[in-house]
């Protein structure tokens, strides 16, 4: 699935820890990303969302 923001990347998380049983209702899941995307070494934004 093509990545277009960082809300992507956050859903795309969830969903991801959610299905390989790593997270469930309740948990914080902490998210490391880079923008732009695709810049290999542009490790800049880290995000905790909760799982619903």
């Amino acid at each position: 699935m093509p990545v277009y923001g960082i809300e992507t990347v956050v859903d795309q998380a969830l969903e991801a820890a959610t299905l390989s049983r790593c997270a469930g209702p309740g948990d914080a899941v902490v998210i490391a990303a880079g923008l732009p995307f695709g810049v290999t070494g542009s490790t800049n934004t880290l995000r905790v969302a909760r799982v619903k």
